[in-house]
């Protein structure tokens, strides 16, 4: 049977062939023995956690929902999924957030502790202040936490956040490699490069083989996969997320930017009336194309 190992950096699961491995995901390298070792059959736990991570990371928060939720029938007490769950489904309803700190019963990993403590941090702001100071004083935290939830000093209070941030940031795997931004981003860099590839490809196709009868309905049809991509790259990047309606919207607006810039030296009319025109041939393309066909095919003479 394979043995499967678990990067200590960023979770991923790799099969163990070699003592040192190399990460493919983080490309960090380490010993096998230092890895989490797991059976194949045992690591579906883990792989959840890296989902659920992930997912929260990129604030997909349906799916953190899903996963955590799931992953609490396992482990109900986990500290760190009670909080992605919490966030995830708490809107700012303080209700929500005041049943998260006033339960005192949690279990977790060392790192799973810690960063709930790191977010606890960064959003200090947006959780109950008493409930807060309660929490943290019930799980032993260093008295730091609670010095800079005084707010007597701020300079002074900014300065120990600012040392226990740093602190708890290099204990923590999923956050000091975080693909929370940059994953998405080289996702969206990914997906336009592709639709660049495939505009050029396509547009050659049109312009130096499709009969000019036909290329003004045939370039509609050719900029649809590259307008899909174009889309799904630029939703990426600008929303850090994936999201099918602005997916939608973007693939909408960007078909018909991109199939009137160019059709423009098949325009018979000035600008302005050609956009209106234009508009209007991205629903009759189809018809447009059989009708130019079979127009062209009877013209053809029968010898």
């Amino acid at each position: 049977m394979d043995l499967y190992c678990i990067c200590p950096v960023c979770g991923q699961e790799i099969i163990a062939k070699e003592e040192i491995i190399a990460c493919p995901n983080c490309k960090q390298s380490f010993d096998i023995h230092s890895a989490k070792q797991k059976n194949h059959f045992n690591n579906h736990i883990e792989k959840k956690k890296r989902d659920c991570r992930n997912f929260f990371l990129n604030q997909q928060f349906q799916d953190v929902i899903y996963f955590a939720e799931d992953i609490l029938k396992e482990e109900p007490n986990n500290m760190l999924y009670r909080y992605y769950l919490c966030i995830a489904s708490s809107k700012n309803k303080s209700s929500v957030q005041k049943d998260f700190l006033r339960f005192q019963n949690y279990t977790g990993t060392d790192e799973e502790i810690n960063e709930v403590f790191w977010y606890l941090i960064e959003q200090k702001d947006r959780f109950p202040l008493e409930y807060l100071k309660e929490f943290l004083t019930f799980y032993h935290a260093d008295s730091k936490y609670l010095d800079i939830l005084s707010k007597d000093e701020p300079e002074k209070e900014k300065k120990i956040e600012k040392e226990l941030k740093e602190t708890l940031f290099s204990m923590i795997p999923i956050i000091n490699t975080s693909t929370k931004l940059s994953s998405n981003k080289q996702d969206g860099i990914f997906f336009i490069g592709i639709a660049v590839v495939l505009g050029l490809i396509f547009w050659l196709i049109g312009h130096f083989f499709v009969p000019k009868y036909i290329i003004y309905p045939s370039f509609i049809f050719l900029m649809i996969f590259p307008c899909v991509f174009l889309a799904c790259g630029i939703t990426r990047i600008v929303f850090k997320r994936k999201n099918k309606l602005y997916q939608l919207l973007f693939f909408i607006l960007l078909f018909y930017i991109v199939t009137f810039i160019v059709t423009i030296p098949y325009h018979s009319s000035g600008f302005f009336s050609s956009l209106g025109k234009h508009f209007i041939s991205i629903f009759t393309s189809p018809y447009d194309f059989v009708k130019n066909l079979i127009k062209h095919i009877e013209e053809i003479p029968i010898e």
